[in-house]
């Protein structure tokens, strides 16, 4: 787990392992330092490492969003 905190834009990121996403303890463990820093008006983000493969998956998102793009504004 990495935590991280950017005071510029109010931000506090959470980087969490494939293994702390899935460990309540880890989990019940953030819960105070999330409502800490809310309580100091900073946004909180959770990032979670996720299983898939990375390469097709961002092809994906990629060409979906290119289809997207080139759709005429009326069939958006």
């Amino acid at each position: 787990m990495r935590i991280y905190t950017d005071e510029k834009d109010r931000l506090l990121a959470i980087w969490l392992s494939a293994e702390e996403n899935d460990d309540a303890a880890v989990m019940a463990a953030l819960h105070p330092v999330i409502a800490q820093y809310k309580s100091m008006k900073y946004q909180p983000v959770i990032y979670r490492s996720g299983d898939g493969n990375l390469q097709e998956n961002t092809a994906a998102l990629l060409c979906h969003t290119r289809r997207k793009m080139n759709r005429p504004a009326a069939a958006q």
